[in-house]
């Protein structure tokens, strides 16, 4: 008698899915904000987060008064010269914004280098113009998937604008981290 024949069946099992991938960086080429120390004189300056008085203003009840700085450059927004400055708050509390470019007299200040990029955020942020202390917030939060216009970066933060800041209805400036920006 011949012998049995068996027939052994694999089944096909599909692939496994591809791990889906993360969406390639952003590629942009944003300056770099570099500074010069500065002092500026005694007094009582505004400080905008962007460069015109139509700006966010931070603690508009408390002006600047003067006293050594971090300066960033000059810009004109159409809105007369502003100087982008950073300053000691005290209790490891910073500030970078804008004070009219007046406050430095007749000083050469170096046009601010800046970029205008669109980007989204990749993931949620919070918007700060403390990029070196204690990271005050300057938003209640953006949610990934805003979009901000990229400016510069600085260290491990990219400078951004947003339209509206928390429903002020005013534009700010203001650093969110780089990663938020997937970059």
């Amino acid at each position: 008698s011949p012998s049995p024949v068996i027939f052994n069946y694999a089944k096909e099992e599909a692939p496994p899915p591809a791990p889906e991938e993360a969406p390639p960086a952003p590629q942009v080429s944003l300056p770099q904000l570099s500074y010069t120390d500065a002092t500026v004189p005694e007094g009582s300056y505004a400080v905008y987060t962007g460069p015109g008085e139509n700006y966010y203003q931070t603690d508009a009840e408390a002006p600047f008064t003067g006293g050594a700085v971090r300066l960033y450059g000059r810009i004109n927004a159409g809105q007369g010269d502003w100087a982008l400055i950073a300053y000691d708050l005290g209790e490891g509390n910073y500030r970078v914004g804008y004070v009219a470019a007046a406050a430095f007299g007749d000083a050469n200040i170096a046009p601010l280098q800046l970029a205008g990029e669109t980007l989204t955020l990749t993931d949620n942020a919070t918007l700060t113009e403390d990029p070196y202390g204690n990271n005050q917030t300057l938003s209640a939060g953006l949610t990934a998937g805003t979009s901000v216009k990229a400016l510069a970066t600085l260290d491990n933060w990219v400078y951004v604008e947003v339209s509206d800041l928390s429903g002020s209805g005013q534009p700010a400036r203001g650093f969110v981290p780089k990663a938020s920006l997937g970059l």
